[in-house]
């Protein structure tokens, strides 16, 4: 990670390359330096690390320190802090990018709902391709492998699954198989919690 003068020369250098954006050019920490370094550059960047919770959004929003926002599901907390996140952005007019982790459709499918039920969110270019650079499969044909949980489904576009809930449908053949020698699968029930 560069500080602020480690990273403005690179950054002017890249213009002729016309990057679509650079993401998180600086610690987490430093939203006044990438405030400094947004009014140096052409290019448009993005703040990940550096949303960390809302007041820091509000911080990058008021100091213009990025032109948009990576959101990860997880990393804000689950569906509603990231439609939190989103109308923060929306009101002020900041593009947002819905980021992965390197994860399955599990993992990647609470961001297909956001994308599908934001309409903020799916104007821009999205990057929610986790299940894809696990499996090295950029596009799919839609066959159920049988190995993984069934998450989004990608056709050169990524669509939530059409029923309720986040498509999970629990394959108790694969966990028989795969359950480790002497543990007994645990349950819950809902109606305790």
């Amino acid at each position: 990670m560069w500080n602020y003068d480690q990273a403005l020369p690179p950054c002017a250098r890249w213009r002729p390359a016309n990057l679509e954006l650079i993401e998180q050019p600086l610690p987490y920490w430093d939203i006044e330096g990438m405030a400094r370094l947004r009014q140096k550059v052409v290019t448009p960047v993005f703040a990940d690390e550096a949303a960390r919770e809302l007041h820091h959004i509000k911080q990058i929003i008021d100091l213009q320190a990025a032109d948009g926002l990576f959101i990860k599901t997880q990393k804000a907390g689950g569906l509603l802090k990231s439609q939190r996140w989103l109308a923060l952005a929306r009101l002020s007019g900041m593009a947002v990018m819905c980021g992965c982790m390197p994860g399955s459709g599990l993992e990647a499918s609470p961001t297909a709902h956001l994308l599908v039920a934001d309409e903020w969110a799916s104007r821009f270019v999205q990057e929610n391709c986790g299940p894809l650079s696990v499996h090295d499969v950029f596009e799919s044909d839609g066959t159920p492998r049988r190995d993984r949980p069934h998450g989004p489904r990608y056709d050169k576009e990524e669509c939530s699954h059409r029923r309720p809930g986040l498509g999970v449908e629990l394959n108790e053949a694969f966990i028989a198989e795969h359950l480790s020698r002497g543990y007994a699968p645990a349950s819950c029930r809902l109606d305790r919690i």
